[in-house]
């Protein structure tokens, strides 16, 4: 990315532009099929009514994009979400919140499980022992149950509310 925005050589900057239009398509992808087998693998190991937090491992996903993938299930479920993938010995995992759970703090009290870990209210990273994960997600689950329902509630924000007749086709156009 440094070279294609230092570049003189226009040919060069073409073909640096296309290198990195394919690393993101093929991030993309793995992106969507990460997501896809997270949801299905939910939908069979969490149980949405008692359950407070999304906790999934798997071996073969790419530990590099597990934090958008984690985003992506955070909005979808509105719970935090846990997803680690296997490297090496150790499972390492991403981890994003909700507003109202506040993510460090939790993960602060399961600190004896993980080989590490650090992060703030709405983002974690950690490194755990595969015997230690499902451990780990009984514990996360009943620190969780002790925050109040209603912060399991989505909840939608906006920037301004609109009267009637603001939402012309101008507005429309414009925001297309």
């Amino acid at each position: 990315a440094v070279e294609l925005l230092t570049t003189d050589d226009c040919d060069t900057a073409v073909a640096l532009a296309a290198e990195l239009d394919r690393d993101n398509n093929e991030r993309r992808s793995q992106c969507a099929r990460m997501e896809r087998e997270a949801c299905e693998m939910a939908s069979r190991e969490v149980d949405f009514l008692s359950d407070r937090a999304v906790v999934l491992w798997r071996d073969d996903w790419n530990s590099g994009i597990l934090g958008i993938v984690a985003g992506k299930l955070t909005e979808r479920y509105w719970r935090p979400v846990v997803l680690l993938a296997r490297e090496a010995e150790r499972y390492h995992g991403s981890a994003r919140s909700i507003p109202g759970v506040h993510l460090y703090h939790v993960l602060e009290e399961c600190a004896h499980l993980f080989e590490r870990f650090g992060g703030h209210a709405q983002a974690a990273g950690m490194a755990i022992a595969g015997d230690r994960l499902e451990e780990f997600r009984k514990r996360l689950n009943a620190l969780l149950r002790q925050v109040p329902s209603e912060v399991f509630t989505p909840v939608a924000y906006y920037d301004r509310a609109l009267r009637t007749g603001e939402a012309d086709e101008r507005l429309l156009s414009d925001l297309d």
